[in-house]
């Protein structure tokens, strides 16, 4: 029998005008996978995946909440938010963006700075603190905040995800918890953390020493960290109503791309809110028009998953609006004078001048 929230179609919707607090359904569809992977299937929304490409998709997190307390009691689970957020696979624009971030330093900022893509009640602060650094994490909807569960699902699924961006090189210092401690939570916790863990404490926070902060993800990028924030900016809403108009129309584009679509006109004007005719004359009036901007982002992109050599030119085609990697070779000829590889080599030169 289908929940109220099983069909992706209404997920957008769901929010509303109270708006309650919500999931990106990205984030959604990657909690309802770990929590797959522990053992849990009777999930509320069972195809989740078919809407995690709408980056303007969002879930009730009480969706996700609900889930967590019936995958605990179903495996008998006190611990199971840790278990899943040890499991979880992330991916988006903000784990693009940690991952490639200059060093640790920065790519804790940029967890602070964009939780709410996440989850739009979570609130996480970067605090100094004699020599530690510390990542705290709130809830600022009461229902979420005394979901012991999905807390600890956002702890070690930062964990996971900065431990995967650092490798070996990544280390906590501790970890501190409100809550008291329990019989089973001791031994789980330092396993999972690999740190002392301190319960009964004032914050929920992930401590580091701040000596560690300058050591750089496995594949910091600051092409791709550049692209990668501009992104991030664009889907947590920073650019607003009052921005101009040519701000709104590249965050849009971007929001497209990162979709895997062709930033067309008419997408833009309804993103918007403006009919195509409006858009035009409010552009008109910053001197630029609609495809100048389309393709200012699109080659942007383009330049920086050009310098990342792990990304092969089909990527690199698909994810900035082309057909092939044919079409979009010789778009790039057209525009430049050079073939892929050409350009590829040109970036890279490029990028070692910046770094050193």
């Amino acid at each position: 029998m289908q929940t109220p929230h099983s069909n992706p179609a209404h997920l957008t919707a769901a929010v509303g005008t109270r708006r309650p607090a919500s999931f990106g359904a990205m984030e959604m569809a990657e909690l309802c996978a770990a929590l797959r992977a522990v053992g849990y299937t009777a999930l509320s929304i069972p195809n989740i995946e078919s809407a995690a490409h709408d980056t303007a998709a969002r879930v009730p997190a009480s969706v996700a909440t609900r889930d967590f307390e019936a995958a605990a009691s179903f495996l008998h689970d006190p611990l199971v938010g840790l278990h899943a957020g040890a499991a979880v696979r992330p991916r988006g624009a903000l784990v693009h963006l940690i991952m490639s971030a200059p060093t640790l330093r920065d790519s804790l900022r940029y967890v602070a700075r964009f939780s709410r893509i996440l989850i739009d009640a979570l609130q996480v602060r970067l605090v100094a603190e004699d020599g530690a650094t510390l990542l705290r994490f709130d809830f600022d909807d009461p229902q979420l905040a005394a979901s012991r569960h999905l807390l600890d699902y956002c702890l070690l699924a930062t964990v996971s995800v900065l431990r995967g961006a650092m490798g070996d090189a990544f280390r906590l210092a501790s970890v501190r918890r409100r809550r008291a401690q329990a019989a089973f939570d001791r031994d789980e916790h330092l396993r999972l953390f690999q740190c002392p863990v301190r319960f009964a404490q004032q914050e929920d926070c992930l401590v580091f020493e701040s000596r560690d902060l300058d050591i750089a993800p496995r594949v910091a990028n600051p092409l791709v960290a550049e692209q990668m924030e501009k992104l991030a900016e664009a889907l947590a809403g920073r650019v607003d109503r009052k921005a101009s108009c040519r701000a709104q129309v590249e965050a849009a584009v971007r929001a497209e791309l990162a979709q895997g679509l062709r930033a067309e006109r008419a997408t833009i004007a309804s993103r918007l809110a403006v009919s195509q005719a409006t858009l035009a004359r409010r552009l008109a009036q910053e001197a630029v028009t609609f495809k100048q901007l389309r393709d200012a982002v699109v080659w942007e992109l383009a330049d920086v998953l050009l310098s990342n050599p792990a990304v092969k030119l089909e990527a690199v085609a698909l994810s900035v609006g082309f057909s092939d990697a044919a079409a979009f070779s010789k778009a790039l000829k057209r525009r430049t004078g050079y073939s892929p590889a050409q350009v590829r080599r040109r970036l890279r030169t490029r990028e070692q001048a910046r770094v050193y």
